[in-house]
C-alpha cells in the first residue's frame, strides 16, 4: 500500500486504495466501517477534553506514507534475556521471525486466514470500539494484524514475548512516516497466559515524524487468568497513539503492568469491561516522562455486573520540562451491585517546569458497592535529601534513591524475576541520567 494520508484532507481519500485483494469478505467490510468513521470524524485538538492536555500539531504537517518492513530493525532494539519464551518480532506491523509452534494449545492465525468462529469473535471485540479517529485509521489499515489463541483448560508455562518494533527504514526518510500494528488475544476458559508487549522505535533523528498507532484486544473467558507486561520503550522523537482493550467474563482475572519511559507524544487508553460478574482485575504503571517528553494514560474501568473488583494504581516521576497526564474512569454500571473499586495515582514532580494533569473519576449508579479514588501530586522531601547529603551521598544520587523508592514498590510487587529485574535496571539507568 502506497497511498499517502493527509489528515486535513481525508475528504479526498478513497476506500479502495486501502483494500487488498486478499482481503476476505467480512475484513473488507470491516475496513469499510472504519473508514466512514476515519473520514467524518473530527481530528482530535485541545479543546477537546480528552485531549486537552495533548499536543497535536503534528497531525498538520502533511502527508504521512505507511512504513514498509524494514529488514535491519530487529537488531536495534532491547530484550527480555528469557532462558525460555515464545517470543514474536513485529516490524512495523508485520511479522519477522518464525512462531514456535511447538506449544500446541497455543495458535497465531493471520487475521485473513481466520475462520468462521474467529471471525465471530473479532467482530464482537470490534463493534464495542468508541469513537477514536486513530482507533479506526488503525482498523482500516492494520492488514496484517493477528490473533494469538489459547485454548481452553491449557496452561502456557513459557510467556509470551512480543516486540512491536517501528521503523521507518531508508526508503521515504524525508517523508512523515505512519506504522500500524493489531494484536487479538483470546484466552479460553480455564487457561493461563503471560503476554509481554514491548514497543521500540528508530527515527533516526529525523526531523520528520514518526506515528506509531497500535491496538492490543485481550478476551478473557470464564476462569481465564492473563499477566500482561506492556513497555513503552520508543526513542524520544516518535509519536504513538494506542488503545488496549479487555474483556472479561465470569471469574476471569487480568493482572497487568504498564511502563511508560516517554516520548514526543506518548498516548495510551485502557477500555477494560467486565461482561459478567465475578472477575477482577489489578491494574498498575510508571511512568518516567523527562526532556520535552509528554505521556498520557487514560483508563476506562466498566463494571456492567456485579461482584467485580478492580484495583488500579499509577505512579509518575516528571522531570525537566516534561508533562504528563492520568485520567482514570471508573464506570460502575446500575445493575453492579457488591462491586469493589479502587483508583489512586501518585505523582513525583522533580523541576517546577514539570508538569501533571491528574484526573481520578468514579461514576456510580449503584447503591451497594465499595469504591476510593486518590491523586496526589509532591516534589522530592528536603529534609530526607538534607538526610542522605549529610551521610556522605551526593545531591543528584539522592534524589535517585528516593524517586526510585516512589516507584520500586510497583515494581517488586512482580512474581516474574526476569522482568522484575529488567525493568529494575531500565528504571534505575532512566534515573541515572536525570538531573
Amino acid at each position: 500500500m502506497t497511498v499517502a494520508i493527509d489528515f486535513s484532507q481525508r475528504d479526498k481519500l478513497k476506500l479502495d486504495d486501502f483494500l487488498l485483494k486478499s482481503s476476505a469478505g467480512w475484513l473488507a467490510g470491516n475496513q469499510k466501517r472504519a473508514f466512514d468513521f476515519f473520514c467524518t470524524l473530527p481530528l482530535p485538538h485541545r479543546k477537546n477534553e480528552h485531549w486537552k492536555y495533548n499536543q497535536v500539531d503534528f497531525l498538520n504537517s502533511g502527508d504521512f506514507i505507511l512504513c514498509h518492513q524494514a529488514g535491519q530493525a530487529e537488531h536495534k532494539s532491547q530484550s527480555i534475556n528469557f532462558e525460555n519464551s515464545i517470543k514474536l518480532d513485529f516490524v512495523n506491523g508485520i511479522l519477522v521471525n518464525q512462531f514456535n509452534d511447538d506449544e500446541p494449545a497455543l495458535q497465531l492465525t493471520r487475521i485473513d486466514k481466520l475462520n468462521s468462529e474467529q471471525q465471530a469473535l473479532l467482530q464482537q471485540q470490534l463493534a464495542q470500539q468508541d469513537k477514536n479517529i486513530f482507533a479506526h485509521l488503525n482498523q482500516l489499515i492494520a492488514n496484517n494484524a493477528y490473533l494469538l489463541e489459547v485454548k481452553a483448560n491449557t496452561i502456557i508455562d513459557k510467556p509470551v514475548y512480543i516486540r512491536h518494533i517501528s521503523d521507518p527504514g531508508l526508503e521515504n526518510s524525508e517523508a512523515n512516516q505512519l506504522a500500524v500494528n493489531a494484536l487479538y488475544v483470546s484466552v479460553s476458559a480455564n487457561s493461563q497466559l503471560t503476554l509481554i508487549e514491548q514497543f521500540n522505535s528508530n527515527t533516526n533523528d529525523s526531523e520528520n515524524t514518526l506515528l506509531n498507532l497500535q491496538q492490543s484486544f485481550i478476551q478473557l473467558a470464564q476462569n481465564a487468568h492473563c499477566k500482561h507486561y506492556r513497555l513503552n520503550l520508543e526513542d524520544a522523537n516518535s509519536h504513538q497513539v494506542s488503545e488496549v482493550n479487555i474483556n472479561q467474563m465470569k471469574d476471569s482475572h487480568y493482572k497487568s503492568f504498564y511502563l511508560g519511559l516517554g516520548s514526543k507524544l506518548n498516548r495510551t487508553d485502557i477500555n477494560l469491561a467486565y461482561q459478567q460478574e465475578h472477575a477482577s482485575a489489578d491494574l498498575s504503571g510508571v511512568y518516567l516522562p523527562s526532556g520535552n517528553e509528554t505521556i498520557d494514560y487514560h483508563t476506562n474501568i466498566q463494571h456492567k455486573n456485579g461482584h467485580c473488583q478492580t484495583n488500579e494504581i499509577f505512579r509518575g516521576i516528571i522531570a525537566d520540562q516534561a508533562k504528563a497526564t492520568f485520567n482514570g474512569k471508573i464506570h460502575i454500571f446500575p445493575q453492579a451491585q457488591k462491586s469493589d473499586a479502587y483508583l489512586n495515582n501518585k505523582n513525583l514532580l522533580l523541576t517546577n517546569q514539570a508538569e501533571i494533569n491528574t484526573k481520578p473519576e468514579l461514576e456510580i449508579y449503584a447503591d451497594d458497592v465499595s469504591c476510593a479514588h486518590g491523586a496526589t501530586v509532591a516534589q522530592l522531601d528536603k529534609k530526607s535529601l538534607y538526610y542522605l547529603q549529610s551521610r556522605g551521598i551526593g545531591l543528584k544520587k539522592a534524589k535517585t534513591m528516593l524517586s526510585l523508592g516512589f516507584i520500586n514498590e510497583l515494581i517488586t510487587r512482580i512474581d516474574n524475576e526476569v522482568i522484575r529485574e529488567f525493568l529494575l535496571s531500565l528504571v534505575d539507568k532512566r534515573m541515572s541520567h536525570i538531573d
